[in-house]
């Protein structure tokens, strides 16, 4: 009797435990860490200490892109997110490049392009460029052909060398239509386009004001940690001739 006693103490006491630590953990997100913290944080992450938040750039309550820029004007970038009941650093690296960053893999209205761009000078245009090759298959009994798709958002890179923009509300229409067409899951689809020619890839391609292509200063950027699993997805560098319809046209 004493021992069956002992047991439902322990037990209850157990559950009490259980139910005060869930009660004690934020459901929603806590205040985000103010920008010492940050930059205490991402210097110890790189082993650096020169580093300079540029902004804090939310882009839900839960998922944070922070720019920032380091000795020889070297610019980097960040991303956090809630975990739980704590803010995370996921990764930092010291190149900017535009990457697309899904936040739910699966749902493409949740996915934000995102850069910190060193031009050779300034101002320059940006263009985003959702692309389809053209392609054609025959065999027996089976012919199919899938149509060129060339889509652009553009956006200027003047003074501030960072920016977001969630993916377009057209291209994610045309991405779900190719995504049903192709019989694969929307988490899958970017990862789908490395071997297949006929799908769907997102490109950039940027021009200062003498209409001349500038690939970005990217020879010194070495550095990259990443300390969680994020969806983010390659921007490719195009040039003129992976155009069909060059900007003065559209």
């Amino acid at each position: 009797m004493k021992r069956k006693l002992l047991l439902v103490i322990g037990v209850l006491i157990m559950v009490l435990l259980i139910g005060s630590y869930i009660l004690s953990t934020p459901v929603t997100p806590t205040a985000f860490p103010t920008e010492e913290e940050l930059v205490s944080r991402m210097n110890s992450a790189m082993s650096r200490t020169d580093i300079e938040i540029q902004d804090i750039l939310f882009l839900d309550d839960e998922h944070v892109f922070v720019p920032f820029i380091v000795t020889d004007d070297i610019r980097g970038v960040s991303y956090w997110s809630w975990e739980k009941d704590k803010w995370i650093l996921n990764e930092i690296e010291d190149r900017g490049e535009p990457k697309l960053w899904r936040l739910d893999p699966s749902d493409y209205s949740t996915a934000f392009l995102v850069w910190n761009v060193q031009p050779k000078e300034y101002p320059v245009e940006m263009a985003f460029y959702l692309i389809q090759d053209r392609n054609a298959r025959g065999g027996y009994a089976y012919n199919s052909y899938t149509p060129r798709i060339q889509m652009e958002e553009t956006v200027m890179v003047e003074e501030t060398s960072y920016g977001i923009l969630r993916l377009p509300t057209t291209w994610q229409t045309v991405i779900k239509e190719a995504t049903i067409g192709q019989n694969l899951s929307s988490s899958d689809f970017f990862d789908f386009y490395d071997y297949h020619t006929d799908s769907i890839y997102v490109g950039h391609l940027a021009r200062n004001l003498k209409g001349e292509i500038d690939y970005f200063d990217t020879q010194n950027y070495t550095s990259s940690y990443q300390f969680n699993t994020i969806h983010l997805d390659y921007v490719q560098y195009l040039n003129d001739i992976d155009l069909e319809i060059k900007p003065k046209e559209q």
